[in-house]
């Protein structure tokens, strides 16, 4: 597993492909970034839950490879938004 250290958080984007009941695949076509925070570090301020969707700006996230899941990790004030409510199922 992954850990989260000093001010930062380990998200996992969130797929854009959803299948409607139907069996039809749609796959989103907006820009928004969203990611789910899986690790949070010690020393984030107001730190957000782990499961919280966030909007990021990929630019700022490094990729990490761990256990052949992709991750990346961000500073906490490099999170945008954070999007309540979110289901995507």
């Amino acid at each position: 597993m992954i850990q989260a250290t000093t001010t930062r958080y380990i998200i996992q984007a969130i797929d854009k492909k959803k299948t409607t009941a139907g069996g039809i695949l749609l796959e989103r076509t907006d820009e928004t970034q969203l990611a789910k925070i899986v690790s949070v570090g010690s020393q984030v301020k107001d730190p957000l839950d782990v499961g919280t969707v966030i909007v990021v700006n990929w630019q700022e996230c490094p990729a990490v490879k761990c256990e052949g899941e992709q991750y990346y990790v961000v500073d906490y004030r490099a999170v945008h938004a954070v999007v309540e409510g979110y289901n995507n199922d």
